[in-house]
């Protein structure tokens, strides 16, 4: 695998920058999947919802960044999670973390040291460790405040 230099340096040699498509596929450090819903009845009853937090893991898989985890396995995991199961909420495997600690938790009055998910993002952002987020519906998922 390249690194982001060699693959910058061919760039260029071939004396044209990198397209934003190159870009976001390069991967940087660890990739961060975010999922929340605001709601617990969200959680419980949209299918929706979980399935796109899946779709995120893959997303990440396609840009590059390298996990034994698929997305076939996050949406069994999330659906255990949908159905009362008490598993853990995070899944780390290689370049990708994979964080539903705050599912069906409202962010409304809530400050953002109680979601430990969002907490557990804050941190891995500040040492370095992540470079790259994915946020189901948005960037309003992480915090409003």
């Amino acid at each position: 695998m390249l690194t982001i230099e060699e693959i910058l340096a061919t760039q260029k040699e071939r004396r044209s920058k990198p397209t934003q498509e190159d870009l976001r596929k390069l991967p940087y450090k660890k990739a961060f999947t975010y999922g929340r819903v605001s709601d617990p009845s969200q959680v419980r009853d949209s299918k929706e919802s979980i399935r796109e937090i899946a779709k995120i893991v893959a997303l990440s898989k396609s840009d590059g960044y390298q996990s034994h985890i698929t997305a076939e396995e996050t949406e069994k995991w999330l659906f255990s999670i949908q159905q009362g199961s008490t598993v853990k909420r995070v899944i780390e495997d290689g370049d990708i973390i994979v964080d539903v600690q705050d599912l069906g938790i409202s962010a409304k009055g809530l400050l953002d040291e109680k979601r430990e998910g969002l907490a557990h993002l804050k941190e891995c952002l500040e040492s370095g460790e992540v470079g790259a987020v994915y946020v189901t519906e948005g960037v309003s998922r992480l915090s409003r405040d």
